[in-house]
C-alpha cells in the first residue's frame, strides 16, 4: 500500500513535470518547450532592448516565439553549412565591443541585466544570436534583395515632388571679359570674339581663362543654370554678367547625373526598400529552407 502510494505520487509528479514543460516542437534533434517559451516571454522587454532586429514587436503569441526558436535554429545550420559558425571568442568580444561603447565595466553590464530579469547566460546567447541574424541577413538575404535605381527614384519622387532626381554635370572653361572694356556692339559679338580666341590665342580684349573643373547644375547659381541649360556640349553659351565681368562658358562635357538631394537621401531610400522587401523576401526563404528540416510544432 505504501509502494502504490509512492508510486502514484511519483507518476502524478512526472505528468505535472511534463504539462509545465510539454514540447511546443521539435526542429531536428532540438526540442522547444513550453518553459523555453515562457522564459522568453518574461524577458521579452530586455531581448527588444538588446535585439530589436529580431525581438521587434512589443507582444508575441506563444506560436509566434515557437516560430523564432525555430528560425534561430534553421538559420544557424545554414550558416554553419555555409561555412559561419559564431564562436564563443566571438560573442566575447561583441560584449566587450559593446561594454566600450556604453562605457559600461562588466559589473555595470550584470547590474543592467539583472535589474531587467535577464541572466549573463541568456544575453551572451542573445548576443550569438544577433551577430548569426546579422550575418544571415547580409550573407543569405540581401544578394537576394534587388532594388533597381528606378524604385529608389520613384520613391524619392513620392517625398520630394519638387525636387528632382537626374541633374546636369558640366565641365567648364570659364572665359571672363571686365565689363569696362565691353561696348554694347562688343556685348552683342562677344561669344564670336571669344570663340575666335579659343582658336587663335589672339583678342583685343583682355581675356582671362579659367578651367572650372565639373560641376553640377543644382550647385551653380540660377542665372548659370538657365545659361547652361541651352548651351549644348562643344558649344559657348551667351555672355552672362556676373559682377564687374561678362563671362562666356565653353561647354567641354556634359552629361546626366544624379542630384545632390537624390544621392544625399540614397541611403535611407535604399534601406526603407529592404526593410520593406526583406520581411517577403525572408518569407520565402525560410519556408523553402524548412522543408529541407523536420520541423513539428504541436
Amino acid at each position: 500500500m505504501k509502494l502504490l502510494l509512492i508510486f502514484s505520487l511519483l507518476f502524478s509528479l512526472t505528468i505535472h513535470s511534463k504539462v509545465l514543460d510539454k514540447t511546443m516542437a521539435v526542429v531536428n534533434e532540438k526540442i522547444i518547450t513550453l518553459s523555453q517559451i515562457n522564459r522568453l516571454k518574461k524577458s521579452l522587454p530586455a531581448r527588444r532592448k538588446i535585439s530589436p532586429q529580431i525581438f521587434n514587436k512589443s507582444k508575441f503569441s506563444n506560436n509566434e516565439l515557437v516560430k523564432l526558436k525555430v528560425e534561430r535554429v534553421v538559420i544557424r545550420e545554414k550558416l554553419a553549412e555555409i561555412g559561419y559558425i559564431v564562436s564563443d571568442d566571438q560573442v566575447e568580444s561583441q560584449i566587450k565591443a559593446t561594454e566600450s561603447r556604453l562605457r559600461l565595466n562588466r559589473k555595470a553590464l550584470l547590474s543592467f541585466l539583472k535589474s531587467n530579469n535577464f541572466t549573463f547566460d541568456e544575453y551572451f546567447e542573445l548576443i550569438r544570436e544577433t551577430i548569426e541574424y546579422n550575418l544571415f541577413l547580409s550573407r543569405i538575404i540581401q544578394p537576394l534583395v534587388s532594388i533597381t535605381d528606378q524604385e529608389l527614384k520613384n520613391e524619392f519622387y513620392k517625398k520630394n515632388k519638387r525636387s528632382r532626381s537626374n541633374t546636369f554635370k558640366y565641365a567648364l572653361t570659364d572665359y571672363t571679359v571686365p565689363k569696362k572694356s565691353v561696348s554694347r556692339k562688343t556685348r552683342r559679338n562677344l561669344k564670336s570674339i571669344v570663340k575666335k580666341f579659343k582658336e587663335t590665342n589672339q583678342s583685343k580684349l583682355k581675356i582671362s581663362v579659367d578651367d572650372l573643373g565639373e560641376l553640377k547644375q543644382d550647385g551653380l547659381t540660377k542665372n548659370l543654370q538657365r545659361v547652361l541649360r541651352t548651351t549644348q556640349k562643344g558649344e559657348f553659351s551667351k555672355p552672362l554678367l556676373i559682377g564687374n565681368y561678362y563671362h562666356v562658358f565653353y561647354v567641354r562635357e556634359k552629361t546626366v547625373t544624379d542630384s545632390e538631394a537624390f544621392l544625399q537621401a540614397r541611403d535611407r531610400l535604399y534601406n526603407k526598400i529592404f526593410s520593406k522587401n526583406v520581411g517577403n523576401i525572408k518569407k520565402v526563404w525560410l519556408d523553402s529552407e524548412s522543408t529541407k528540416h523536420y520541423i513539428k510544432i504541436f
